[in-house]
């Protein structure tokens, strides 16, 4: 799956058409897996915490940490509450992620 969407972002990327997106650098973002996992691990510390605080829990700043939450998303690793209160929790498949990783 990870090489499906990894191939979809690529041959997005490619093509010149840039009027389909709706921000020019979608794409441009490098995640850091290390941070990846440190914000993981603090949403399965916690059930659900907003996006501010998980921010400064993990160090990052809110617009990089909204670049993340966007990723977590992707995976299905994590989700955000549509109530306005914006909570982030960890899913089922994040837990089975940080699960995985911990076996290495």
């Amino acid at each position: 799956m990870l090489s499906l969407v990894i191939d979809n972002f690529t041959s997005n990327k490619k093509s010149n058409n840039s009027a389909q997106l709706p921000y020019k650098n979608d794409y441009d973002v490098t995640i850091n897996l290390k941070v990846l996992i440190r914000m993981l691990r603090i949403l399965r510390e916690n059930n659900h915490i907003n996006r501010t605080n998980l921010a400064g829990k993990t160090g990052l700043n809110y617009n990089t940490c909204i670049k993340y939450i966007k990723f977590l998303k992707l995976f299905c690793w994590a989700n955000v509450t549509d109530d306005g209160t914006n909570f982030v929790f960890i899913t089922k498949g994040g837990i089975s992620f940080i699960e995985t990783l911990s076996l290495f």
